[in-house]
């Protein structure tokens, strides 16, 4: 492998459950950080509170990445956000390969949804695992829609996949080279600053909620605002119709114009 990707070893199945339950397994047995789980199907995939992701054999990237970080447990769920980040800077290369200049935008819908358009297009789910010396590893499970043209019935109107959104055929193992090389970059900035100060402004570029009216559901307290951006813990920053400026630890966003909120 090359030194300019996270990926350090990829372990491929034909069928499987889930390549993060692969993962884990293996993790537990000593497989090293940077192995990439991938399969052509999965048959027990979930995503984000349990949802499933099933899709049709060989369309899409299934993976899951095993990483071994240093740095402390409590910086791991922001793991989550170089995700989405790779895959959104990957997938944006792969799309101007492909389509030139009629590629369209891919963004973050936050914290880490992957939109094309108004629809998503990729699915990721961490996990930490905390070991008896007191170690911990991480999973990061993510499901990339790039060949896909059919879904899962509740599906529909909400999800989208390259070749739905340009016509075209896309290089599977390209994109997860590509997406390889993105994930370094950002997990060694993160590394060296401890948070995402060093990126934020990449993370911006990428926001589709930025300057934009969100709506923050899902917690007990519910915010209408603008978002400006994320902070340094990768928090949303909301400015409200008072002028104050709150940063947004949890709940579901809606934006204006995305999944339903007008």
């Amino acid at each position: 492998m090359s030194e300019n990707t996270i990926i350090r070893r990829i372990v491929r199945f034909d069928e499987t459950d889930s390549t993060n339950i692969r993962a884990a397994a293996a993790a537990e047995n000593g497989e090293p950080s940077g192995t990439l789980f991938t399969a052509d199907l999965q048959t027990a995939g979930k995503g984000r509170r349990g949802r499933s992701w099933v899709v049709e054999k060989g369309t899409s990237i299934t993976m899951s990445l095993l990483l071994r970080p240093a740095f402390a447990a409590d910086k791991a769920s922001q793991m989550t956000l170089l995700a989405a980040m790779a895959i959104t800077e990957s997938v944006q290369k792969i799309l101007h390969e492909v389509c030139g200049k009629d590629a369209p935008a891919c963004q973050i819908k936050w914290p880490n949804d992957v939109l094309i358009g108004d629809k998503k297009i990729c699915g990721i789910l961490t996990e930490m695992h905390t070991c008896p010396d007191g170690s911990y590893y991480v999973i990061i499970g993510m499901g990339i829609n790039v060949n896909t043209t059919k879904f899962a019935p509740q599906l529909t109107g909400r999800a989208t996949s390259l070749k739905i959104a340009t016509g075209k055929t896309f290089d599977r193992d390209r994109l997860t080279e590509l997406f390889g090389e993105s994930f370094l970059r950002f997990y060694r900035a993160f590394e060296k600053a401890g948070d995402v100060s060093e990126i934020t402004a990449d993370y911006d570029r990428m926001l589709v909620n930025r300057n934009r009216q969100v709506r923050i559901e899902g917690t007990q307290e519910k915010l209408t605002g603008t978002a400006l951006g994320i902070s340094s813990d990768g928090e949303l920053l909301v400015r409200t119709q008072d002028g104050t400026v709150r940063a947004v630890r949890s709940g579901e966003v809606s934006v204006r114009g995305i999944y339903g909120y007008v």
